[in-house]
Formats: structure tokens, C-alpha cells, sequence
């Protein structure tokens, strides 16, 4: 029928025909209206003449009324062919004596049904299975390979226990189909089961089930108490056509419906297509796939757990083309029949992938009953709607499991294992910067010739500029209440030193390694290593880990100034003031800036060259590009931003007395001793955002970038049209193809005449230059071979099937190509229901294609708290109330800042409660983790504390967490609602990046290993088993030391002693060689030979001394089988020695390793070709490279 407005259009019922015949009237053929009055005829036809009428078959719109009627015509005719004739007949006793509100749930349940089942004239498919040894033999290939043609069914019904009434064998059907007969090919006849047989694609779509219950039925409202309920009928024509029951009573209603649901929702019976199925493995029975959906997803790929989530309250889909299987009833009582029945009793279930044993099954079922419970408390949900409107769920688990970079030392460490007393704000954003900075030189790295790296690459080196984080740890061990051991370390640390406790919390794992051996007795303490570092650390980068820091810097201050002495960044020369700065602070200012403007111009003309020469002639090394750098900076230090960073790193960095002789030396020293790192990497921010924000180059780079990035758009535009024409003619060769393939299968049964077969129900496809496309053309059965047509038809079938599988390769490529070339600013992939940004750093600008490459660049989806006027607008707080939680938090840590400004609080137990007065406190969740019934509706604020916890409420912007695990991953995407509307935007961006997300977590996983030790951990820790002490030997050295006094020491001087012996004899034998050497060079002489002989007896003699010296200092258990005292002293004092040393490489073995992989990084992109092409080249190269790529796929 004819939609207006979204609404049948119903003519007016026609008024009585005028008793006078000599009355004029005005009649509309094609409605059989008729009117005395030419205003009103006119009036009407000027009404059907407008376009809003819709063509309720194809859905077009803005068409007259006219047009629309012709079109349903035509289209009736057309799709009753189209239609699978097997369904007509069931669908229609379905439809007749239908009861429901509205078509949609009509359509529902017969779409269940449809899915559920097979049908007598349905082509079908085997499912392949693999023989026992593996191999696929040419007879039963041929088996699967072909098409099967149902001929008949039978039903056979469920098996009940009488006694218990409870279900054994679910009710299945019986099939016998029929290969389709081909000439020299062996016809098959096959009796199977519905676990044996699947369909290649859906039988039918929603929208064309709605089109024939229109076409072949009437509704009528009857008024069902407070309802207006629907009453389908078949129309008179159809009934006996399809064989309609006469019987009204027999139709489908709202509990056949809910029945439906109810099977769906308890056995998740949601089967798949053929398509989605394994073709290479044995047939999954429908409790299997039930157990796979209600099993934990954490072996699940990203993908696959991406595409196919549900949300808790989202609808049931009905567009999904399942296989037909029987449902296994699983409820806690009957676990054990069910078992028992699927093993002994039907053999239609022995091909169970993994069958699970009880206790497996009755976890399933408690999770089944748990979604259930859920179901049923959440409101049917629709329609998009604010996030913090729908139904709190609980707390997720993710947040707990955040990491973060301390912003003290930049430590990677989880967020749980920061003190609650001591809360680090960072007022700066230091985090941001360096997020900032980073996004920038790997985006353009092509233009600052710069080779990728990673983000931990860039923290490490930078912590390379500080002699600390080169030392390393120290683990120490005491024995006793004030027996403190000597500090394991260099031997030529100072013992003088004060000790200085380590307050590093890197490597958290090893850190409570060592936390849990401390006794009562033995006490495990981890200390700052302060053995000096010699000069060879400022003069030799290379070899300490900051070559990629500083090549950093170098390659951003080529920008600046090309190699012709060409200013290629043009700063701002003059900046307004801001009115509203301190008159005596910019006193301050000159006053600071004229102390230092002496030694400042003597560092920016050091030797009599200006800076700019400097970068002109590219004269970096040996620490020049400092000089440089700062006057970089001052010529930018007037933009107000960078004002404080300038003048602070131009008072740092100028030394005291400036040495004429080593002043980029002084300079190197003082960037690393007196710069922190959060104070490097805002110098680092300030030269990335002046080169960003005023470099002629990047600036034609993005330009650049954005007319490729349009290119590719437009190809993509052109292949999406094209797949389209190509899909829309597979879809009528498909449709001739199973019209040829009855009308072959009618010619067979009928007499053989001369009868050409009727074209005009074929649809014909015109295409662009108006000629009739090759597959409808006319079909001849007697001038052709029928089965030479069908293969005919067989192959443009699968020629277009390739087509289209190009054409969408080419979109995907097209796709990550134009993400890989924009170098845009980077984008937020969303917000969440409380404001929260979250951020995937490789999201556009950076080639992930290369799977091979090691690099995975971030590897973190991180996530960025409230900017301050969301946190006001979506948690309906105040500025004060932000101040005032930070200015506690400061003082007393994060958790009493909630507590204090919001009076909300975590109790020991887990559950949540809101303070209300002095006295009065109310539950807002309870230690279960569930919304306490006695509370009121939570607020926005109230829901963020609960899910974020109050220790780690992120509440600013300048606040960053990020995702260390997948597995963290997916339980954001299990707490993102589809139907919120910002959530729903988060959800389509993180499905879209699916892959390379699963990618390089993978690679960074595969590099780092922080989900498990590497092989010299494991090394480590098992020598560390070897070594560890028992409690008589700690008793017995305990006694030993209050009975000797100082025997402990004796002990300590004794191995002292044969330590320093063996370092001696190895140095005097190390000389006696090099004197060998030396006199072998020599003309032989006979004095020259006596000598060598004697050095040569001397070496043998200092070998034998140094074995016997080592077989009391090798470090393991061979000590002399001594039953003294002082021998248990000394095996005592050697498990001290050696658990001090393995403890000490376990704890700084993770950080070691990074600065060995920061040492290997080279910038390769200095010699590359592609760094001497200009930007227009590159393009260009890009785009043709792109180009031949989908040409050649």
C-alpha cells in the first residue's frame, strides 16, 4: 500500500452517485474517485500530483501518489517471483489469525521460525567433516562440493521422562535431499540431520517478509482491553493458493513470541550461517555454540569478540541467518541428565567439539542464570539516550587495573600502586606534553628524517640523561635487629654516603618479591645506587642510551633553519602582553633576565659563532646543539606560555664559570644534573610547539597530506559505487539462476515439447549505456543445453563473487591508506557517560601495514579525566568544589578529598556510602557490588566515584591512565553502552580499529613481557632458589655472632680477603700475557727467548694459584665438607652474597633491558632515499604506489 507520512494511505470511502444523469463530473481513473465540483477535483489532483507519497516495496520516496501506486504494481508482480516459493505457503498459515500490536513483532517471530528451521524445496548444503586420518578423498570432496535440493521431511518430536516430565532429547527433523543431477557426475541421495546440512545465506530479509504479509494479508484493530491489538488475515486469492486453514484460531500471538525469546535467552541458541561456520572441523551441535557464548572470552581474538558482542539490554537481532539446531534445556536441576542423554542416547550429539564436565557446566549455567535475572531489570531500550539516564550495571573491574607514568620519575606503574597519601597532581600536564610531543615527531618523522620509535624508547632515553636511573638499585639484606651487612654494589661506591632508600615503585612484581622474604629476622631493603659515574658518561652518549633524546632534539632544530641558511620556522616576532600580569612579577622577569643576559651571550656566540651559524652548518655533536637550543628558545621566550620554561632552563643551563675550553661540555653536565625529567620534556614540548605551530614545512606537509587524503577519498567514493552496481548484479544473477534451475527441474517432469520457456518474469538489468546486461538475457532451453546454461550461469556467479571480493579488499586498503596518510591533528576515538576522552594514538598518520616490524609505537589506548567545564556540565559540580578536592587531595591523598568535598566513601568491606550528616550515612552499593535498594537513584558524580574508585577518580584533564592489558580492553568494551549516545561513538571507533588495537598490544606484549618473566628472570630466580636461607642456618649464624663477638666480621675480612687475591692474580696474569705478546712482536733474540720462557713458567705458576683461589670463591654450594663454625659462616656468608646480587639483577633487570633496546635504535631515515624527496614527490610516489596496489590485488 501506499505510504504518506510514514503511514498507509487509505482512500476515502466513495460518496453515492448523483441521482441526475445530466450532472458533470470530474473523474481520477486511477483512484475511481469522481467529484461535481472541478475546485475539489482539481484540489485533489493537485494533492496526489505532490511528492510525498512512498513506494512501500523498494522504499522510495518523495514520489506522487501516481508514480508510487504504479510502482507497488510493477513491483508486486515482480517480487511475488522473487519470493522463495517453499516459504509462501508456511508463512502464510502463519500469518493468517495473527494477534499482535504491530507488524514488526508479526515479523519477528516468523523470521525466528524461518531460521529454525529447514524447508521442503530449500537448497542446502553438507557440512564438510575430515575423515579419521585427515584427508579429504576426491569422492567425498565431490560430496561436499555440491548443491542439495530437499525433497522431504520428517518431524520427529521431543523425548519427555515421564516421571520427572523433564526434557531428554530435544524434538529434530529428518531430511532427505537430493543433489542436483549432473551429466558424467554421480547423483547423491542422502538421509541427514539438521547437524549436518546449513544454508549459505539468509532465507529471507525483514524488509522483504514485510513486503509480502502486505501484499497477501489484511489487518483489522480489535479493541483487547487497554490495547489496540491487530488481527492479520489472508486474503481470499492467497488462501487457497498456498493452502491457507480456515481456522483463524491457529495464528501466531505475543506469547508464541515471548516463547521464542525465552528459547533464544535460555540455551543461546543463536546458530550461524554456513558462512560463519568452520568448514574444516566436525559440526558444532547448538550446546556447543551455547557453551562457547557463555564461556569466559579472554582466549577469544579482539576481532572476534568485537564483532560479535552483545550488549546486556539490547534487542534480539533477527537479520542473522541461523543454522536450525534443538535446544538442550541446562538448568541447574537436570545438569547431570542432560549429560547423560546427549552421551548415551542421541547420536545426532556425539560430535561435540569439547564436551565440558560438570562442574564446568553448572559455572555456565550460574552465568546463564545471572544474565537472566539481569535481562529482566533492565527497561526495553530502543532508541539513543543520554548515558547517565540508563540503568547502572555496577562497577566495572578495568579501572582498577589502569596504569599510569608517575610524574616524580616517570615511572610505567599500575595506579593502585600509587600511596594514597601521597597524590601527584601534575599542575603542568607534563603527560599531555610528552603524549603531545611524541604524536608529533613519529607523525611526521618523514620530515624531520627521524626513525620510528617507541614511546617507552623516548621516556627511557630521556631517563639516560640521568646517572641515577644508569645505576640502577641496590638490594640490601640485614640480619638481626642491628646487624646491618655491607651494601652489594661497584666496589668503588662510598661507604661515607649516607644511605639513600630507593622510592622508585618500577617493576612492582619484583619489588613484592623482595617485600615477602622480609622477616622478622631478615630484613630485605632496596637503596639508591650513588656510584659515581665517570666523565665518560657525559662524553660518549652512544654507549649510554641518550643518542635518541638528543637526535630528537637535533633533527626539531633542523626545522628551524635549512643548510642555506634559509629561516624555514618563522616565529611570531612580537606578542601582545597579557593586561592582567603582576607588574612585580614582570620586575622580577627583566631583573632575571639582565643578570644572566652576560654569560648568556657569551654561551650564544661561544667562540665567536653566532647560534644560527651553528644550526646553518649543522654543528650538533659534542654538545653544541645545547648552545643551539638555547637560543632557539630565547628568540621564542616573548610567546607568554614559554616565558617561565625559557628563563628557568636559561638559568639552569648557563654554568657559573664559564670554561672557554669545555663549554659544551659544562653545558651537556648541567642538562643532565640539574633537569628533572619532568623539566626536560617541557623544554622538549616548547621546540616541538614551536617547529608544529610556525614550520613553513609541516604546515605543507599537512597541506599535502589532505590533497592525497582527498584523492584516496575519491577512489574509495568510486569503488563503493562500483561494488555496489556489482552486488546489485550478483544479486539478479543469483535470481536467475534459481529460476533457470526450476525451470529445468518443471521441463523434467513435463513431456518433452517444443516450449520456450517465459522470459518476462526475468528481471532485466540495464547498465550504464542503456544495453541489456548478459545474465538476463533470454533463456532457451531447447536451442541450449540446460545444464551448459546452469554452469554458464555458475561461473558469472562466481566471476562476480570475485569482482566483489576485490572491491572490497580495495575499500579496507583505501580506508587504512587514508588513516596511515592524514596527518591531521589526532582526535579523541570518544567520550564516555562521565566526560572521560580516550585516546589510541595510532589512529591516523602512523603505516601499521608492516606486521613484521617490531615497533608498536604506544601500544596503550589511553584515556584522559574531564576537561573542567564537562566534569561541571555531566557530574553537576562546581569550581570550587574542584579546587577545594584538589587542594586535599595535596594534603591527604585522593581518597579523603572524596570523602571530605563529596562525603562519599569506600568502607573496608567494598561497599559505598554517602554521608549525609554527622550521624546519618546511607549504603549507596553494598560489599556484593550492588546498588542498595534503600538508596535513591544515584547521581552522575555518585555512579564516577563507584566505577573509578575514589583513589583513582579521574577528575582533570590533565589527569592520563592508559590500558596495559586487551584483556583490559574488553572490559571497557563490555561497560560501554551501545544505546548511550556518546558511548555508542566510542564503541563504532574501537570496533573500527580492531585490528591494528590487537596488533600492536600483541607486539608491545611480544617486546616488553610484562604479563611474564623472560628467560634471565627465570634463570635468575630458579639460581635464587638455590641460595636461600633456612632457618636453623639463620639461628645458627645468629648464635655464632652473639658467642664470637666479631667473628662476623673476620668472616666478611676472610672472604674480603680472598676476593681482592683473585681480582690480584687475574690482573698479574692479564700482565704476564700482555708481556708474551709484546716480546713475540720482537726480532727473536737469545736473550728474547729466555725471557719468554720464564714468563711462560711464571704464567703457568699464576694459573694454578688462581684455580686454588677460585675453588673457595665460585659461587655455588662446593665448599669443604668442614663441620666448624667457621665454615657454616662462610657457606652462610656466600648465599648472602650471591641472594644480594641475583635480587639486584632481578630489580633492575627490566630497566637495563630497555636502555639495551634504546641502544640499539639508529636513525636510518638520515640515509634513507624517500628523506631526500620533497614533500610533493612523496606524495605523489604515495599515491601511485597506493594505486598499483589495488591495481595488482
Amino acid at each position: 500500500m501506499v505510504l504518506y507520512h510514514d503511514k498507509h494511505f487509505e482512500l476515502d470511502d466513495p460518496i453515492p452517485l448523483p441521482t441526475e444523469l445530466n450532472t458533470p463530473v470530474w473523474v481520477i481513473e486511477q483512484t475511481g474517485e469522481w467529484f461535481t465540483n472541478y475546485e475539489e477535483y482539481d484540489k485533489r489532483m493537485t494533492f496526489y500530483k505532490q511528492p510525498l507519497f512512498t513506494c512501500e516495496i523498494t522504499g522510495r520516496s518523495h514520489m506522487t501518489y501516481f508514480e508510487a501506486k504504479a510502482s507497488e504494481e510493477r513491483q508486486t508482480k515482480h517480487f511475488m517471483d522473487q519470493f522463495p516459493s517453499f516459504l509462501k505457503s508456511p508463512i502464510a498459515n502463519w500469518i493468517n489469525g495473527s494477534h499482535f500490536t504491530d507488524i514488526e513483532k508479526l515479523i519477528e517471530i516468523i523470521l525466528l521460525k524461518c531460521n529454525k528451521d529447514f524447508f521442503v524445496g530449500e537448497k542446502v548444503n553438507l557440512i564438510k567433516r575430515i575423515n579419521n586420518d585427515g584427508i579429504m578423498g576426491s569422492d567425498i570432496d565431490d560430496k561436499y562440493s555440491r548443491s542439495y535440493l530437499i525433497k522431504s521431511k520428517e518431524v520427529f518430536e521431543e523425548i519427555v521422562d515421564p516421571g520427572s516430565k523433564e526434557t531428554i532429547i530435544p524434538g529434530y527433523s529428518k531430511y532427505l535431499i537430493s543433489s542436483r543431477p549432473i551429466e558424467q557426475r554421480k547423483q547423491y541421495n542422502l538421509l541427514v540431520d539438521h547437524t549436518q546440512i546449513s544454508r549459505k545465506r539468509p532465507l529471507i530479509s525483514p524488509h522483504l517478509l514485510k513486503c509480502f504479509v502486505n501484499i497477501i494479508s489484511t489487518r483489522k484493530h480489535l479493541n483487547d482491553a487497554d490495547e489496540n491489538i491487530l488481527l492479520f488475515s489472508v486474503k481470499s486469492e492467497y488462501r487457497l493458493a498456498y493452502g491457507v486453514n480456515s481456522n483463524d484460531d491457529l495464528g501466531l500471538t505475543q506469547l508464541d513470541l515471548d516463547e521464542e525469546h525465552r528459547r533464544l535467552k535460555d540455551n543461546g541458541s543463536y546458530p550461524s550461517t554456513n558462512e560463519q561456520s568452520d568448514q574444516q572441523g566436525d559440526v558444532t551441535p547448538i550446546n556447543a555454540n551455547f557453551m562457547e557464548r557463555v564461556q569466559s572470552e579472554e582466549d577469544l581474538p579482539l576481532s572476534q569478540v568485537l564483532l560479535s558482542r552483545k550488549r546486556p539490554h539490547s534487542d534480539v537481532s533477527t537479520e542473522a541467518t541461523p543454522t536450525p539446531s534443538p535446544t538442550v534445556d541446562l538448568s541447574r536441576r537436570n545438569v547431570t541428565s542432560a549429560v547423560e542423554a546427549l552421551s548415551e542416547k542421541s547420536n545426532a550429539f556425539d560430535n561435540l567439539v569439547k564436551r565440558p564436565n560438570l562442574d564446568e557446566l553448572s559455572a555456565m549455567v550460574n552465568q546463564v542464570e545471572k544474565n537472566k535475572k539481569l535481562q529482566k531489570m533492565l527497561p526495553n531500550i530502543r532508541n539513543f539516550m543520554d548515558d547517565l539516564e540508563l540503568p547502572y550495571l555496577g562497577p566495572p573491574k578495568f579501572f582498577q587495573k589502569l596504569y599510569h607514568f608517575s610524574t616524580k620519575n616517570f615511572e610505567y606503574i599500575p595506579v593502585s600502586a600509587t600511596s594514597d597519601k601521597k597524590f601527584e597532581h601534575d599542575d603542568n600536564g607534563v603527560v599531555g606534553k610528552l603524549l603531545q610531543v611524541y604524536e608529533f615527531v613519529i607523525h611526521f618523522g618523514h620530515i624531520l628524517k627521524l626513525s620510528p620509535f617507541s614511546l617507552d624508547d623516548l621516556i627511557t632515553s630521556m631517563k639516560c640523561t640521568d646517572m641515577m636511573e644508569l645505576n640502577g638499585e641496590l638490594v640490601t639484606i640485614s640480619i638481626g635487629e642491628d646487624k646491618d651487612l655491607p651494601v652489594a654494589g661497584p666496589a668503588n661506591r662510598s661507604q661515607e654516603a649516607p644511605i639513600q632508600y630507593s622510592e622508585w615503585k618500577r617493576n612492582p612484581k619484583m619489588r613484592n618479591l623482595i617485600k615477602r622474604k622480609c622477616t622478622s629476622i631478615v630484613k630485605y631493603d632496596i637503596l639508591i645506587n650513588d656510584a659515581p659515574r665517570t666523565d665518560e658518561f657525559l662524553e660518549n652518549i652512544k654507549e649510554y642510551g641518550a643518542q635518541l633524546i638528543v637526535e630528537v632534539f637535533i633533527r626539531l632544530l633542523s626545522m628551524i633553519i635549512d643548510e642555506k641558511g634559509n629561516w624555514r620556522c618563522n616565529v611570531v616576532p612580537e606578542w601582545v602582553e597579557d593586561e592582567n600580569i603582576d607588574e612585580s612579577l614582570n620586575k622580577q622577569r627583566q631583573q632575571e633576565i639582565d643578570t644572566i643576559d652576560e654569560p648568556l651571550n657569551k654561551v650564544l656566540n661561544y667562540r665567536n659563532t653566532n647560534w644560527a651559524d651553528r644550526l646553518q652548518k649543522r654543528q650538533f655533536n659534542d654538545g653544541y646543539w645545547l648552545i643551539i637550543l638555547l637560543g632557539v628558545l630565547q628568540d621564542s621566550m616573548h610567546i607568554s606560555m614559554y616565558t617561565d620554561i625559557v628563563q628557568a632552563f636559561t638559568k639552569k643551563i648557563i654554568p657559573p664559570a664559564i670554561s672557554v675550553a669545555i663549554l659544551n661540555k659544562q653545558l651537556y653536565k648541567n642538562f643532565c644534573f640539574n633537569f628533572t625529567i619532568k623539566e626536560k620534556i617541557e623544554i622538549l614540548w616548547v621546540l616541538t610547539d614551536i617547529v608544529e605551530s610556525f614550520s613553513m614545512d609541516i604546515k605543507k606537509a599537512v597541506d599535502s597530506s589532505q590533497g592525497l587524503c582527498n584523492e584516496l577519498r575519491y577512489e574509495k567514493l568510486r569503488i563503493s559505487k562500483e561494488l555496489v552496481e556489482q552486488s546489485n548484479r550478483l544479486t539478479y544473477a543469483r535470481m536467475a539462476f534459481d529460476q533457470l534451475e526450476r525451470t529445468v527441474s518443471q521441463k523434467a517432469k513435463e513431456p518433452k515439447e517444443s516450449e520456450q520457456i517465459n522470459n518476462s518474469a526475468t528481471p532485466v538489468i540495464i547498465d550504464n549505456n542503456g544495453k541489456s546486461a548478459a545474465e538476463s538475457a533470454p533463456i532457451n532451453v531447447q536451442e541450449e543445453d540446460p545444464e551448459s546454461l546452469l554452469q554458464e550461469k555458475e561461473e558469472q556467479i562466481l566471476a562476480l563473487q570475485s569482482t566483489i571480493k576485490k572491491l572490497e579488499w580495495d575499500q579496507i586498503y583505501l580506508e587504512q591508506s587514508i588513516k596511515e596518510q592524514d596527518l591531521g591533528s589526532l582526535k579523541p576515538l570518544g567520550m564516555d557517560r562521565y566526560g572521560n576522552n580516550y585516546y589510541w594514538l595510532e589512529y591516523n598518520g602512523i603505516s601499521n601495514s608492516n606486521l613484521e616490524s617490531p615497533r608498536y609505537y604506544s601500544g596503550r589506548i589511553w584515556v584522559r579525566g574531564p576537561s573542567r567545564e564537562s566534569a561541571k556540565y555531566f557530574l553537576k559540580i562546581t569550581d570550587k568544589d574542584i579546587d577545594r578536592w584538589f587542594e586535599v587531595a595535596k594534603e591527604n591523598g585522593a581518597t579523603e578529598a572524596t570523602k571530605t568535598v563529596f562525603n562519599i566513601y569506600q568502607s573496608e568491606s567494598g561497599a559505598f556510602y554517602q554521608k549525609m550528616g554527622d550521624d546519618i550515612e546511607v549504603e549507596l552499593l553494598t560489599k556484593d557490588k550492588r546498588v542498595s535498594t534503600s538508596s535513591v537513584t544515584l547521581t552522575p558524580l555518585q555512579k564516577k566515584i563507584i566505577d573509578e574508585t575514589p583513589q583513582k577518580l579521574l577528575i582533570s584533564d590533565k589527569q592520563w591512565y592508559c590500558f596495559d592489558t586487551l584483556v583490559d580492553v574488553r572490559g571497557l568494551l563490555d561497560w560501554l553502552d551501545q544505546w548511550g549516545n556518546r558511548e555508542s561513538k566510542l564503541l563504532h571507533n574501537l570496533i573500527q580499529i580492531h585490528q591494528s588495537l590487537g596488533d600492536l598490544y600483541s607486539k608491545r606484549e611480544n617486546i616488553l613481557g610484562s604479563s611474564h618473566f623472560d628467560a634471565v628472570e627465570s634463570r635468575l630466580l630458579k639460581e635464587l632458589n638455590q641460595f636461600e636461607f633456612s632457618s636453623s642456618e639463620i639461628t645458627s649464624f645468629i648464635e655464632n655472632l652473639e658467642d664470637q663477638g666479631d667473628s662476623d666480621s673476620k668472616s666478611r675480612e676472610k672472604s674480603d680477603e680472598i676476593s681482592s687475591n683473585v681480582k690480584r692474580s687475574k690482573e698479574e696474569l692479564e700482565n704476564t700475557a700482555r708481556e708474551i705478546v709484546k716480546l713475540n712482536d720482537c726480532k727473536l733474540t737469545r736473550n728474547i727467548l729466555v725471557r719468554v720462557q720464564k714468563l711462560e713458567n711464571k704464567r703457568e705458576m699464576q694459573l694454578k694459584d688462581q684455580q686454588r683461589l677460585l675453588k673457595y670463591y665460585i659461587e655455588d654450594l662446593s665448599i669443604p665438607n668442614e663441620e666448624s663454625d667457621e665454615a657454616n659462616q662462610f657457606i652462610f656468608y656466600k648465599k648472602l652474597r650471591n641472594q644480594r646480587k641475583i635480587l639486584t639483577d632481578l630489580l633492575n633487570h627490566r630497566h637495563f633491558r630497555a636502555i639495551g633496546d634504546v641502544l640499539e635504535w639508529k636513525n636510518d631515515a638520515l640515509t634513507s632515499d624517500e628523506g631526500n624527496l620533497s614533500i610533493e614527490e612523496r606524495a605523489q610516489n604515495k599515491l601511485k604506489e597506493i594505486k598499483e596496489t589495488i591495481s595488482n590485488y
